[in-house]
């Protein structure tokens, strides 16, 4: 039998969650898909919340700091732009909405969602800046993306990706024609 490690428990999780919901993800549920006992789950972590803190780390890792990092690999800002936006039309936005159901009612997903929408529209926002220069248009222009995005999720979560990469560049271009029209 393969041996199983930490980020094989947390993949697992997150897989769950992607295909389900929040009620999926259950100790049960996850030793049945590994084929491990409890007695395993507990040789990694102490309990279900810390490892529901460490899912949680994990996506924000995989679904925020990694898109952020590969985006400012690309040259100047709008390359920076598209290539986010390019990542994140291509992502299984079930995650996110699954995660985002779970936050409704769990303190640590909430917290957990709380701060990556921080650290989203941050980035967002500085990569607005660095293309607009005006620093009210580009917070402006940062929440409509991020509201766009996580409306998304919600409304439009059965969009191909060409159809999410449509719906964001056509919001990206229609925010650039405002945001340079000094009479908007």
């Amino acid at each position: 039998m393969t041996r199983l490690g930490r980020h094989d428990w947390l993949d697992a999780g997150l897989g769950l969650l992607a295909a389900g919901d929040r009620r999926s993800l259950t100790l049960d549920r996850l030793c049945e898909q590994l084929g491990r006992t409890k007695g395993s789950f507990y040789h990694h972590f102490q309990d279900m919340p810390t490892y529901q803190l460490e899912l949680l780390e994990r996506w924000q890792r995989r679904h925020t700091e990694a898109l952020i990092d590969d985006a400012q690999t690309a040259g100047d800002p709008q390359a920076r732009s598209e290539r986010l936006r390019a990542r994140v039309a291509a992502s299984d936005l079930r995650l996110e909405r699954a995660i985002r159901s779970w936050a409704e009612v769990e303190p640590l997903a909430r917290a957990a969602v709380s701060a990556v929408d921080d650290r989203r529209l941050r980035y967002l926002g500085e990569l607005a800046l660095a293309r607009i220069g005006d620093p009210t248009r580009a917070k402006i222009v940062a929440r409509i993306e991020y509201a766009a995005f996580v409306g998304s999720v919600e409304l439009f979560a059965d969009l191909s990706v060409a159809q999410r990469e449509l719906l964001s560049r056509s919001l990206d271009e229609a925010l650039a024609l405002w945001a340079t029209n000094p009479a908007g």
